[in-house]
């Protein structure tokens, strides 16, 4: 017997269509700075907000500046906004503590941070979302036009042949389409697509395409939203966003389907957004405490491990400012520190562009007093105004290594051996400089082992403590 399922009054196709209630799906329009990136790599864990939020949060960290700036900025080659795209075919997340595993996103295309005019693709012959559903052909796409006096981003998924749950919810096809664009006279999006095609529903036939956000409740089980647009696109003077869920199924009761109750399924998910800025250019950076790649940190035998980047501090390619201050820091076999402070800013604006990170890390003692020290303080440049330029920088304050004090302004790549581990290099930089763009990057303290140790590190593992990267793309 298939489930029985009731329309929300206030948000059938008709009622819809009429411009009633719109409230089942609340994007996030960042247009206020970020003041903390750390979780930028677990974002993926909540994919409802995860692409409306990451995206718009990423052109609009802090952009200081006014119409005025943009319209008084020397003339460019190509306009200066910032675009970003993404699309998935499908995705599921189930609730923390579950023994039923997530799948997704399926088919993703992604397309953001650039002012070049291109286009990015992904086509599978058969989504599958194990257990949760699939789909036949399935094709996401993003793409980007930068001309003179515009910018457009267009952002499309299209599924062929969707079943969910085993048939609970069909379709032969579902189209999504959104656009965002940007000129000097502001910023604007629309909805390209937003069709379904013999859409059924618990059994139930659903000859028109919903209008946005139709939510369905299905007895037993939770809510689907149907074409669900949030409060429809965002248009501004210097920003815009648009987003669409063709299919957003929250499991809100026990069900005789074994879905646990908070599990959350996305079919065809695409946006797209677009943000001004005085100057055609990007900047990116950041700044940790303590990273460590290959280590055995379980005793012989357990295999490689890595861990961190302990109390990162990102910027976006819009620049603004992050912060992240953390009490202590604390790894097993590898040691601890006290307390750290790491930041990472940038300005785009019409007399230049500039990108700043900075890690301070206090009172660290490491490999069981082997490499201890008061401070470190690892800081990274780069700068574009007609040119790139850059520069780094390691400060170290009473640190000793296997015992030997060394120098508080310590040579670019200066590199000490360590018997019976390998080597450490104290402010390791790199650089790259040009006509158009600049990126610096430095480590304060850098330890590779080369050896078998003591410390049950494996050959290969890496640690580093105290690191700043800055990077600055100009397009003019």
């Amino acid at each position: 017997m298939n489930p029985t399922i009731k329309f929300d009054r206030a948000t059938t196709p008709d009622m819809e269509r009429k411009g009633r209630r719109c409230n089942c799906w609340e994007y996030t329009h960042a247009l206020a700075a970020s003041t903390n990136t750390e979780n930028r790599r677990s974002a993926m864990k909540r994919p409802t907000t995860l692409f409306a939020t990451l995206l718009v949060t990423l052109l609009s960290l802090s952009l200081s500046f006014t119409l005025t700036s943009i319209s008084t900025a020397r003339a460019a080659s190509i306009f200066a906004s910032l675009p970003n795209g993404y699309a998935f075919a499908g995705n599921v997340e189930v609730p923390g503590g579950s023994t039923s595993a997530g799948s997704g996103p399926v088919a993703p295309a992604w397309l953001g941070c650039t002012l070049a005019s291109r286009s990015v693709s992904n086509t599978v012959a058969a989504m599958s979302l194990g257990s949760y559903g699939n789909a036949g052909n399935t094709q996401t796409s993003v793409t980007n036009q930068q001309t003179a006096t515009s910018g457009t981003i267009q952002t499309l998924a299209t599924l062929q042949n969707v079943n969910i749950l085993s048939g609970l919810i069909t379709a032969t096809k579902i189209r999504a389409g959104v656009s965002s664009t940007a000129t000097s006279a502001g910023a604007t999006s629309s909805i390209l697509d937003a069709t379904f095609t013999g859409l059924n529903v618990a059994g139930h036939a659903i000859s028109a395409s919903p209008g946005p956000n139709t939510t369905i409740h299905i007895a037993n089980l939770g809510d689907v939203v149907l074409n669900e647009q949030g409060r429809g696109p965002s248009n501004g003077p210097v920003s815009t966003y648009a987003g669409i869920n063709m299919i957003d199924l929250h499991v809100t009761n026990a069900n005789t389907l074994g879905l646990p109750i908070g599990t959350h399924i996305l079919i065809a998910t695409v946006n797209s957004s677009e943000q001004l800025t005085p100057e055609p250019a990007i900047v990116g950076g950041q700044a940790y405490a303590l990273n460590t790649t290959g280590n055995s940190n379980s005793g012989p035998g357990s295999g490689s491990t890595s861990s961190g980047p302990v109390a990162a501090a990102i910027i976006g390619c819009a620049g603004g400012t992050t912060q992240t201050n953390i009490a202590s820091t604390s790894q097993t076999n590898i040691g601890n520190t006290g307390q750290v402070n790491d930041t990472a800013s940038g300005q785009i604006t019409s007399s230049g562009t500039t990108a700043t990170s900075q890690a301070n890390v206090m009172n660290m003692n490491l490999l069981k007093g082997l490499i201890q020290g008061s401070q470190v303080v690892a800081k990274a440049q780069a700068k574009w105004n007609g040119t790139g330029s850059g520069s780094a920088s390691t400060t170290l304050t009473n640190v000793m290594v296997a015992g030997v004090p060394v120098a508080n302004y310590p040579a670019p790549n200066t590199r000490i051996p360590i018997l019976g581990l390998g080597y450490v290099i104290l402010n390791e930089q790199s650089s790259n400089v040009s006509s158009s763009a600049a990126s610096e990057s430095v480590n304060g303290i850098h330890i590779y082992v080369t050896q078998s140790n003591a410390f049950g590190f494996s050959v290969g593992a890496q640690i580093i403590i105290g690191h700043a990267d800055a990077r600055v793309t100009s397009f003019s």
